[in-house]
């Protein structure tokens, strides 16, 4: 069977919410600024699966976590020696 286009779709706020698992309030923030993939189909906003997928892949390719964010603010630590 192949895929549907509904199967991929996501309708809402709260579904795009949960699939990225961030609050409807950052959804409609990160929409607005058009920092995620995501459009309106009418009073709604939907979004790809399969796109915000890539997205993220998109944004984290190459990017390693090696402990806590630092705070930008704070003074640089000094070369230990």
């Amino acid at each position: 069977m192949s895929p549907q286009v509904s199967d991929d779709l996501l309708r809402g706020i709260d579904e795009i919410a949960s699939f990225i698992r961030e609050t409807p309030s950052g959804v409609s923030r990160l929409i607005q600024q058009g920092r995620i993939p995501a459009g309106r189909l009418g009073r709604t906003y939907i979004a790809s699966k399969q796109r915000l997928v890539e997205h993220y892949r998109e944004l984290t390719a190459g990017v390693a976590v090696v402990g806590p964010p630092r705070d930008a603010t704070a003074a640089p630590e000094a070369p230990r020696e």
